[in-house]
């Protein structure tokens, strides 16, 4: 099947349930998304991979061009600082290796990692679980299906909206009762923080600028004048007080998402 013909596919996946998109050669959605449920085993890589097989074969979509977007959960996610005299890739391989070690304990054996590398400034690395990565290798083979990219739902976001950042910005992503909050110093990455947030939270006006507050006095970096969040965004953390750090909701003009995985799966459909 010529490229320009083969369906277009967006696959959101959670801990908890997967979505699947379908568009066609003119970007058009076409039919209403495939959801699966991974409640019996929350977090398995062969549950996914099950569900997901059931969800492509329903799809009839053998030959598919791919694009996935994984809930953050699914990754260890965290920025590397290369050393100031790093002058080859090996040297941004121990940096990374180093870093993994010192913040879970144990080496990376058991991980692919991804980095988003740079020599010059500290960069992002997503770490997805081995097991993971086989299936959907597997997966990708049977149906042979294009993987036009895997990503962790932080990065694709990263992707569409770092254009939009102002200097002095921070960013973040709202999703599923989770903020991941990217930690930024100019233009340079400093850290990645995960936070659960609950419903009292959100309907909290305050929430957003105490977080980033003590974010901020934890790795002694003034606080930035504006966070900029997509995503399930609260509306009371954008509203205009004194004292306040302003939240800048990113808005995609998409179809309204039927469920949080529908949603990880149209954050990979361009903008």
């Amino acid at each position: 099947m010529l490229d320009f013909l083969a369906p277009r596919l967006h696959l959101g996946c959670s801990t908890t349930g997967l979505a699947l998109l379908r568009r066609d050669r003119f970007g058009r959605h076409a039919g209403v998304p495939i959801e699966r449920s991974l409640l019996d085993a929350p977090g398995s890589a062969a549950l996914l991979a099950q569900q997901l097989r059931a969800a492509l074969a329903e799809a009839h979509c053998a030959g598919a061009t791919v694009s996935m977007t994984l809930a953050d959960d699914w990754f260890r996610l965290f920025v590397v600082t290369p050393p100031s005299n790093a002058a080859q890739q090996r040297d941004l391989d121990a940096a990374v290796a180093m870093r993994f070690g010192q913040l879970y304990g144990n080496d990376a054996t058991d991980w692919v990692l991804q980095p988003g590398w740079q020599a010059g400034a500290p960069f992002l690395v997503a770490a997805m679980p081995r097991t993971l990565q086989a299936a959907l290798h597997d997966i990708g083979t049977e149906l042979r299906l294009r993987w036009v990219a895997i990503l962790p739902h932080c990065v694709a976001a990263w992707n569409r909206w770092h254009g939009a950042l102002k200097n002095g910005d921070w960013f973040g992503v709202a999703h599923d009762g989770m903020l991941s909050l990217l930690i930024l110093d100019g233009a340079n990455m400093i850290a990645l923080r995960r936070q659960s947030i609950d419903q009292a939270d959100m309907k909290n006006p305050a929430w957003l600028t105490e977080y980033v507050q003590r974010e901020a006095l934890r790795l002694n970096l003034p606080a930035p004048q504006r966070v900029q969040l997509c995503g399930e965004v609260p509306q009371p953390w954008t509203g205009i007080a004194p004292q306040r750090i302003a939240c800048l909701a990113l808005v995609d003009n998409k179809l309204p998402a039927r469920s949080p995985d529908a949603a990880l799966a149209q954050a990979g459909v361009p903008a």
